[in-house]
């Protein structure tokens, strides 16, 4: 679709315009700001003020200086470039004819001789100063009006003939600047999923005629006032004012219906979906930057609860902290590792019930949001170069810990979960093997934990540090099986010694007969490539029979014990030694009895 430049101009005037002026016309730089009062033509009026003085100080040198006979004259180009500069062409051309006139009858040749010029004479000179006038003040045009339509280019949407995202947020945040105060504004994100199903299915030519189409549905929706903008791919963004909460609403409504019915692509009909978030400016907003952000929060709560509409009111009734937030928190308890510790769960051998290691789980408590789930900032923290440093600090931590238990005695592995980030990271290995020398651990006291999707990646790279990490002496562990893509070629070409069963199969172990035959089929397939078996959340003696029938090597889960910090962990052991015979339930029952009723394992 063609920009309609006329439309367009006139927003980019309003709002862009080029360094040294408003290039509304396309003639000049001060022309538009002539036109749009006086406010805005100050300017302009100083120019010509400042041109006009010129002009007459070039007529007083010339005299003084003698006449025109001198080429003193050519100070007279001062005021031509400077009009052509500042009003383009019609500027240059007009000022060169008035500085010729001024320095040519009215100049004589001699001014101590009161000679007169020739006409000639003063004709051509005012002749090159209107030639040199009209050449400066085409080219100053012709780059105001290429800098026009390159912020045409650069601020609106090609296809849609919409503003883009950019100019949406600068125009969003003039309306907060120059809000009154009590005045109402609302920010609405709306989605289409249905665009890049189109574009992937039928190509980016119908995909464009569908954006497109619904461009100009939610023009003719619009509220008058409000500007509609393009964001990306099917997403668009209106902002709203002069309305209360029920009118918001209803300019919403009206919005999400443009997309009710099929709409006509290639000759297909389709079926468009459309979600909207809505947020509402107050003071507690902050910027523009934040009311955006919350309608953005609104619209993918709407798109997570399958609904055509939310509101960030809405997302906060259950309020959590904004992951940017998070991971600016989490940096500083980081940097002064305040409020990060670690829980260490038993891991307990089946048939004998003695205890052979323990799984260190990351904690946070937040001196003002107080405990953070693991399931809440671990995955923040994956998403970014964050998880680098937290592993780092696992790892430390866990070893010092590891080494410290060794001082007194204790012989306890310590398991450590890792993710595929942490992996791809330079010197990751270099930096265990150093770790573990610092503190004089030996290194099959370290087992690191990755889940099967982690090392289903690059195998060739992955490969090579799990075997640079396992020839160092480390356990490698694949966990939570069953719950990503596994590929048996793959994995039996891994270092890995240990597989443990994501605790989703051992939960109802004992009620259902799927996870019965997957955990035995698991527990057979892994013994079979020569590797340990490690049953996570193991909740119920039931379950823990059935492990133990089916040849299960290792249990942990809230049967045995909860996640303890180090001197709880003294404790339970202290208190949880095994007899020696290898009959299993009775220590099962006996430890059950200590550990905390809960819904779930720990993770």
């Amino acid at each position: 679709m063609r920009i309609d430049t006329t439309a367009a101009a006139e927003l980019v005037s309003r709002h862009i315009s080029p360094p040294w002026g408003d290039q509304s016309t396309g003639f000049g730089p001060v022309e538009g700001a002539i036109a749009a009062g006086w406010g805005r033509s100050r300017p302009a009026l100083l120019l010509g003020a400042i041109i006009v003085v010129l002009i007459g100080v070039s007529y007083w040198i010339t005299y003084e200086t003698g006449g025109t006979r001198y080429a003193v004259t050519h100070i007279g180009y001062l005021p031509v470039l400077l009009a052509a500069i500042a009003f383009g062409l019609p500027g240059g051309f007009s000022v060169g004819i008035l500085v010729g006139l001024c320095l040519g009858p009215a100049m004589p040749l001699d001014t101590e001789l009161h000679v007169a010029q020739p006409t000639i004479n003063w004709a051509i000179r005012c002749g090159f100063f209107v030639i040199i006038g009209s050449l400066a003040g085409a080219v100053i045009s012709l780059l105001c009006t290429h800098y026009r339509r390159l912020n045409l280019l650069a601020c609106f949407d090609r296809v849609t003939n919409l503003p883009n995202g950019s100019l949406f947020y600068e125009l969003l945040n003039r309306q907060v600047q120059c809000r009154p105060d009590g005045a109402e504004l609302y920010c609405v994100f709306i989605d289409h999923p249905t665009f890049e199903e189109v574009l992937l299915t039928l190509g980016s030519r119908e995909a464009d005629e569908l954006l497109a189409k619904l461009a100009r549905g939610l023009e003719r929706a619009k509220p008058d006032g409000s500007v509609l903008c393009h964001m990306r791919g099917g997403r668009f963004a209106i902002y709203l004012t002069a309305v209360d909460a029920d009118g918001a609403m209803a300019a919403v409504r009206a919005l999400n219906a443009t997309s009710a019915e099929p709409i006509d692509v290639g000759g297909i009909p389709i079926s468009v979906e459309s979600h909207c978030g809505l947020a509402r400016f107050s003071p507690e907003t902050g910027d523009s930057w934040a009311l955006s952000r919350q309608a953005a929060a609104a619209l993918e709560h709407a798109e997570q609860q399958g609904v055509e509409i939310a509101t960030y009111d809405e997302v906060t009734k259950d309020r959590q902290p904004d992951a940017l937030m998070i991971l600016g928190e989490l940096r500083k308890a980081l940097t002064g590792e305040v409020g990060l510790h670690l829980a260490y769960q038993p891991q307990i051998e089946i048939a004998t019930g003695r205890c052979i290691g323990a799984e260190a789980l990351l904690r946070w408590t937040h001196d003002r949001l107080g405990a953070i789930p693991p399931g809440r900032f671990i995955p923040l923290a994956e998403k970014t170069a964050m998880i680098r440093p937290l592993t780092q600090w696992v790892i430390g931590t866990a070893v010092r810990q590891c080494a410290e238990w060794e001082r007194e005695g204790l012989d306890l592995p310590i398991s450590v979960n890792i993710s595929a980030r942490d992996l791809g990271a330079p010197g990751f290995a270099a930096f265990v093997r150093q770790t573990i020398e610092r503190h004089g651990v030996a290194p099959g006291k370290l087992e690191l934990e990755l889940t099967e999707t982690a090392v289903m990646g690059d195998l060739v790279d992955t490969l090579a540090i799990l075997t640079e990490l396992a020839d160092l002496g480390l356990r490698i562990a694949i966990d939570d099986f069953g719950t990503g893509y596994s590929s048996l070629e793959r994995m039996k070409r891994l270092p890995a010694r240990t597989l443990k069963i994501d605790q989703s199969f051992i939960c109802h172990l004992a009620e259902d007969p799927n996870d019965v035959f997957i955990v035995r089929s698991s527990i057979a397939l892994a013994h079979s490539m020569g590797m340990k078996v490690v049953a996570e959340g193991v909740e119920t003696q039931a379950a823990a029979d059935l492990l133990r029938e089916f040849g299960c090597d290792c249990a942990q889960g809230y049967l045995i014990a909860r996640p303890l910090d180090p001197a709880g962990l003294r404790a339970w052991l202290a208190r949880s030694t095994p007899d020696p015979a290898p009959a299993m339930p009775d220590h099962l029952t006996s430890l059950a009895s200590t550990a905390v009723a809960a819904p779930s394992a720990a993770g």
